[in-house]
């Protein structure tokens, strides 16, 4: 038996979505005979129609969710494979008879392993076509770790309401086709671990109403040129992207809040582009071990508070455009190529508000006196040299006395 009948769709939260959409009327229904009722005076009547509201309420209530289970239990059978393949024309009227009212399509793996990795065993694109064909108002698919391939999301792309996509995982995905331009209420895109996954196409700056994509994990992503278009995007993760080197188009994404760009070992630099996210407020570089600078363009990320930079061995330069901001907390972590003490006094001078410094683990011999008058900070962390006794004394009792945890 194929392991695609081992699949298990998790139709959640379909029975309270489906029951909301088909008796909001009758509610309305039964106040406006209530008010009529209570306007004659007649209180009889108006406890006799109320009640008779009531259980017309009830009952359709009822009806439908007798419905929804019968609907939701059929797909199970279909899935799990008590009844015949997908691809037969009698699972196909299930999916059409059952499938209209749908708000959440989950499919998630079952079976041996060793079946799973049979040619064709993973759900395929041809199930997401029969499987969706009659979802017209679906908001939410997950298909991860599935055999979903371009031609598979492009189907996806016919269902206009979709809000959420899940496509973690989906080892056969490498292009994202250019109809998903269309999905205009598309608003959380999740692409992580698509190790064949090469480039965000142009298309996606059609999705207008983005306001999350994760593309962690992505090996082979090389760049972010396609989401300039993406101007309602607010985070943006791209952790352990090995091959990334261009931020390409990131500058258009002006609502961006949260860049994380964590363990991409092949950026450099994080170009001028980036001075157009004038809402940034997070940027996570942890373990970037390419990146030498940060460039002027990180002065037009007026909004910035939080910088990352751990581990960034080969950091030689913040850029001049950094120390026009209001930084609150920084980690300069591992950065040992960067000159700390002039680093750490430019801290000082210009961020008046900072409130978290890391410098743990750095070159750095002496700690400026100018630190005790920084009023806000409230956790500074110092290389191992700098414990005990050897942290200067009267900058000690400064910060103690601010309330500052020394680490």
């Amino acid at each position: 038996m194929s392991t695609r009948n081992n699949y298990q769709s998790g139709l959640t939260e379909v029975t309270t979505s489906l029951i909301i959409v088909v008796t909001q009327d009758i509610p309305e229904l039964a106040v406006e005979v209530i008010f009529f009722a209570a306007q004659g005076g007649d209180i009889n009547l108006w406890w006799w129609l109320s009640l008779i509201g009531t259980t017309v309420h009830f009952v359709v209530k009822m009806v439908w969710m007798i419905y929804t289970y019968r609907a939701l239990h059929g797909l199970r059978n279909v899935a799990e494979g008590r009844e015949k393949d997908l691809a037969t024309s009698e699972v196909h009227q299930h999916a059409e008879k059952y499938t209209h009212h749908v708000r959440t399509l989950q499919v998630v793996p079952g079976g041996k392993e060793e079946e799973e990795e049979e040619e064709g065993a993973l759900f395929s694109d041809e199930d997401v076509s029969k499987l969706t064909k009659h979802c017209k108002y679906i908001q939410f698919v997950d298909f991860s770790s599935s055999g979903i391939t371009e031609v598979g999301v492009n189907v996806l792309t016919r269902c206009r309401q979709l809000r959420h996509m899940v496509l973690d995982d989906c080892q056969k995905l490498r292009n994202l086709p250019r109809g998903i331009s269309n999905m205009r209420h598309l608003d959380k895109l999740v692409l992580s671990r698509c190790n064949s996954l090469e480039s965000l196409a142009k298309s996606i700056s059609g999705c207008v109403a983005l306001k999350s994509l994760s593309c962690n994990g992505c090996v082979k992503l090389t760049s972010l040129g396609g989401i300039s278009g993406c101007i309602a995007l607010k985070k943006l993760h791209c952790g352990s992207c090995s091959r990334l080197t261009s931020l390409g188009g990131i500058g258009g994404c002006t609502a961006l809040q949260k860049l994380s760009l964590g363990g991409c070992r092949s950026l450099t630099s994080l170009g001028d582009g980036i001075g157009g996210c004038t809402a940034l407020q997070e940027l996570y570089l942890k373990n970037c071990c390419s990146l030498t600078s940060l460039g002027d363009g990180i002065g037009g990320c007026t909004a910035l508070e939080k910088l990352y930079l751990f581990g960034c061995g080969s950091l030689i330069s913040l850029g001049d455009g950094l120390w026009q901001l209001d930084i609150r907390q920084v980690s300069l972590n591992g950065c040992k190529k960067l000159d700390m003490a002039s680093t750490v006094n430019l801290i000082v001078l210009h961020f008046k508000n900072i409130e978290v410094l890391d410098i743990g683990d750095t070159d750095i011999s002496v700690l400026p006196e100018g630190l005790g008058e920084c009023a806000a900070l409230q956790t500074i962390r110092v290389p191992s040299h700098f414990k005990g006794d050897n942290f200067p004394h009267d900058l000690r009792l400064k910060l103690e006395a601010q309330g500052c945890e020394i680490l």
